[in-house]
């Protein structure tokens, strides 16, 4: 049996899920509460970027509280009020940024910006040929076969049919609100949540190229991260 020793890490991956999330806040809430340390450098997508970013600005359990009451606020997924216009809404489309407000705000922005770890945020930017909408299709169908056909944990498939990975330092953003945008980009799942314009080309779910990211990594450096 191996033994992991978490002082030895230097990279934590936060994979993308909206349950997923939580077992990886819980799992990293009690190693800290126990004297484990951040590692430098972390990475995540989707909610898991967003629990990373929780864990900056020292805001984990408010974001526990602020989840379970905008859900059990929330009544129903969809607002049907608008099918007359061919038109539904969605509840994540406000749910999912309010949320973010929660726990990355102005009021701890300098201690995620002061942070000794620095967070990369992984976002998926469309195909060229295919364009948003297209690319968001194709991309949902090439990870579900990559990942029910071949198992692979980082699909290919998806970087194939040219949608391509982008990652950005969540700490370089100037302000809370480039923050939540920018996190917002990397779980935005259309219809879902619309994608997000993001440093001048769309962005969307980070999970849609490789839900379990890892960024480009020089020989010395490819000491094998560990996935929440």
């Amino acid at each position: 049996m191996n033994i992991l020793i978490f002082s030895d890490i230097t990279c934590l991956a936060f994979a993308g899920g909206g349950n997923r999330c939580w077992w990886q806040a819980g799992l990293l809430k009690q190693l800290l509460e126990n004297g484990a340390r951040l590692p430098t450098s972390l990475v995540g997508t989707s909610a898991g970027a967003a629990i990373a970013a929780s864990f900056l600005t020292g805001s984990t359990t408010k974001a526990l509280q602020a989840c379970q009451k905008l859900y059990s606020d929330n009544t129903q997924l969809f607002d049907w009020r608008g099918l007359t216009r061919f038109q539904i809404g969605f509840a994540h489309q406000t749910i999912y940024p309010t949320w973010l407000a929660a726990f990355v705000n102005e009021s701890n922005f300098k201690e995620l910006q002061s942070a000794t770890s620095r967070l990369l945020v992984a976002v998926t930017r469309p195909a060229r040929a295919l364009g948003l909408s297209g690319s968001v299709a194709v991309g949902t169908l090439a990870y579900l076969m990559d990942k029910k056909l071949f198992h692979n944990i980082h699909p290919t498939l998806p970087r194939f049919l040219g949608l391509k990975q982008a990652f950005f330092p969540l700490q370089d953003c100037t302000t809370a609100l480039e923050a939540r945008t920018t996190l917002r980009a990397a779980a935005a799942a259309p219809p879902f949540m619309s994608g997000v314009h993001l440093q001048g080309a769309w962005a969307f779910d980070g999970g849609y190229t490789d839900n379990a990211p890892i960024p480009a990594q020089t020989a010395t450096e490819k000491h094998p991260p560990w996935f929440c």
